[in-house]
């Protein structure tokens, strides 16, 4: 960021994950699920966790993509997206339809300092 900072780059696009965020989840998950992740991941959650406050602190025009668990799955083009907590009702999405939101993610400046939860749709 601090060479970014320095070439006049402005726009960054980072991954983290969903699951350490339970706005948005039903009660099962939010209460039961997410508890044992967080406990299970800590160390990669605490890692992605002090990634996205770096981001968020960086003055640039970053957006945050939380996907839920990736799988190998071939691209669908089907993605479902949330700014205000966690896409409801699904948990997994394909690597493929994540490279796909993330490239469409960085042209669109209604993202701009942004976190956006996606899964498939």
């Amino acid at each position: 960021m601090t060479a970014m900072a320095a070439a006049g780059v402005r726009r960054l696009v980072v991954v983290s994950n969903s699951g350490m965020h339970p706005e948005g989840d039903g009660w099962f998950t939010r209460l039961v699920v997410k508890p044992l992740l967080i406990r299970m991941l800590r160390e990669g959650y605490a890692d992605m966790g002090e990634m996205e406050r770096r981001v968020i602190e960086s003055g640039l025009d970053w957006t945050i993509v939380r996907p839920p668990k990736l799988n190998d799955g071939r691209h669908t083009g089907r993605i479902a997206s949330e700014t205000r907590g966690n896409v409801r009702g699904s948990f997994t999405i394909s690597r493929a339809d994540l490279a796909d939101y993330v490239l469409r993610a960085a042209a669109d400046p209604e993202l701009t300092r942004m976190a956006v939860s996606i899964a498939k749709g």
